[in-house]
């Protein structure tokens, strides 16, 4: 009996990827050369503003992605030793970045944005599956079979629990428009 459970722990082992380890404080994190942590310290209600000249690195042993909060978000560009990628271009609040499968696994990466951005969080991690508190926003659909309207982001669970994974399994898509804007103004 105890083979078998060990038999199917070991299995379920193999079966289930493991999530990615965050790596974001074993990692060096630098704004134009200088160590920063507000940005690390795991707090979305402290931020640094980078100005258009400003560049972080982020420097570790294998960064196979990047989720950063931001406090205001703006267009800018991402680069490792071989390849750059423009991001914030959806002005998405929270955005991951898949560096395995965009530039490659990098050991050091740059940002610079082309105009001021305020930056609460950011998170480097290591191999694995993204956990589950990473939020993947999506753009828009340019098409949708039904558009939802929520006043302020997460009342879509309290308001529409019941028909969003029901549509969804029935292969309607679905848009979701929130009416706040969620940038601080202090």
């Amino acid at each position: 009996m105890k083979k078998m459970i060990l038999s199917i722990i070991l299995i379920f082992c193999f079966i289930y990827p493991t999530s990615a380890k965050e790596i974001t404080h074993q990692s060096l994190i630098l704004v134009n050369n200088n160590r920063e942590e507000k940005i690390t310290d795991k707090n979305e209600n402290t931020f640094i503003t980078l100005n258009k000249k400003d560049v972080i690195t982020v420097k570790s042993e294998e960064i196979y992605g990047l989720y950063i909060i931001y406090e205001e978000t703006k267009r800018g560009v991402l680069k490792n030793e071989n390849q750059n990628i423009k991001i914030g271009t959806q002005s998405f609040l929270h955005e991951y970045i898949d560096i395995e499968n965009t530039i490659g696994i990098s050991k050091s990466i740059s940002l610079n944005y082309s105009e001021t951005v305020k930056i609460a969080e950011m998170y480097v991690f290591g191999k694995g599956k993204i956990p589950d508190f990473v939020e993947k926003w999506k753009p828009p659909l340019k098409k949708s079979d039904m558009l939802l309207f929520s006043t302020h982001s997460d009342d879509e669970h309290l308001f529409f629990a019941g028909i969003i994974p029901t549509y969804i399994d029935r292969g309607y898509d679905l848009q979701m428009v929130y009416m706040t804007y969620h940038e601080n103004e202090s």
